[in-house]
């Protein structure tokens, strides 16, 4: 078995691997290197385990070095889930302890490794984040049956209001940045880059889709989607607060679901949410099934791993602070504060 550190030229041997394994999610996909290597100057060694011309295991990594919040290897930043999947268990292994020995040569503070299952070995793992997810019915009616009955009463609602759901390419980002940007600084969490999300879009241009809720030309809801393997998952997704009463969240989810079951997914991803938030609790009421995520986080050559970011001393007054920010100044900062997050 050999260890390989895989370029451009391996994407297609890369994703055919993960194509076939039944634990991979779409943040397993090559194309994840690009994007963040562009959007935001990171490294990301994509580790793949071979033996002679069969793939075994993949792990992607990404760099990230911050003096305010510490630096890590992490797989993968911005994403639910990523980390190592292989065939084997030695395999896993062989991988992680690369991992491991990649972030002593970066003299990074820790190893960080998103995963939907629990790994053997020397963690701290973090459980306090969920996957929610819903089983889709085979057809629309069949769907709408079984939801609960307050979600179809807020639909209805939100029908009877005027809203109204259209789907989109590249060609949509701005309208989607203008409202995600926007609810983001309204929750004091710096926003990602208009270019990361054409860097997403350019990247998987079959399986990522921008829904956007607008009421008239009043655009008040967007999301961005992906398709993978059977299942669309809403990883970025925010409504206006001030519209809040028209239930987008709600039209928007519902058309995700429909168009979902229209393109044969079985598998409906709400995204991850801190378990017992409003969030978390907000997913749960559409007849959603949690399934914890297990963050695994390895300190390097006796460095402290950085802190969870909401356990860090003082972010409340950062988050309380941001909230009050202007938009635009919001827009020009928060790039620059969620490069060196990695969450």
């Amino acid at each position: 078995m050999q260890l390989l550190e895989c370029d451009a030229s391996q994407r297609d041997l890369w994703d055919d691997f993960v194509f076939s394994q039944d634990r991979a999610q779409y943040s397993h996909l090559f194309g994840w290197k690009s994007v963040i290597e562009e959007a935001y100057g990171h490294t990301c060694p994509y580790l793949m385990a071979v033996d002679r011309d069969a793939v075994l295991g993949v792990l992607p990594l990404s760099v990230v070095k911050s003096r305010l919040f510490g630096s890590s290897i992490t797989s993968l930043p911005f994403l639910d889930t990523a980390g190592v999947l292989a065939t084997r268990e030695d395999v896993r292994d062989a991988l992680v302890g690369r991992a491991s020995a990649l972030a002593a040569e970066q003299r990074v503070d820790y190893l960080e490794l998103r995963q939907t299952e629990q790994l053997a070995g020397k963690f701290r793992v973090d459980t306090r984040k969920a996957s929610l997810t819903c089983k889709l019915e085979s057809t629309v009616e069949g769907m709408w049956d079984a939801l609960p009955s307050e979600r179809r009463n807020r639909v209805r609602k939100a029908r009877k209001a005027g809203l109204q759901v259209e789907i989109g390419g590249a060609e949509t980002l701005p309208r989607f940045f203008a409202v995600w940007s926007r609810n983001m600084r309204d929750l004091g969490s710096p926003a990602h880059s208009p270019e990361f999300f054409r860097l997403v879009l350019g990247a998987f241009p079959d399986s990522v889709s921008v829904l956007l809720v607008h009421r008239g030309e009043l655009d008040i809801g967007a999301a961005i989607i992906v398709a993978f393997k059977g299942v669309l998952s809403v990883p970025w997704v925010s409504s206006l607060r001030a519209h809040f009463a028209l239930h987008p969240n709600d039209e928007l989810y519902w058309e995700a679901m429909k168009l979902a079951q229209g393109r044969g997914c079985k598998l409906f991803d709400f995204g991850r949410s801190t378990i017992d938030s409003g969030n978390y609790t907000y997913k749960m009421r559409w007849g959603a099934e949690a399934t914890p995520l297990f963050w695994h986080y390895r300190s390097i050559e006796g460095r402290t791993a950085a802190l969870v970011t909401g356990e860090r001393p003082g972010i409340s007054l950062v988050v309380e602070a941001w909230k009050r920010m202007p938009i635009a100044l919001c827009n020009w900062l928060g790039p620059l504060v969620r490069k060196s997050l990695t969450s």
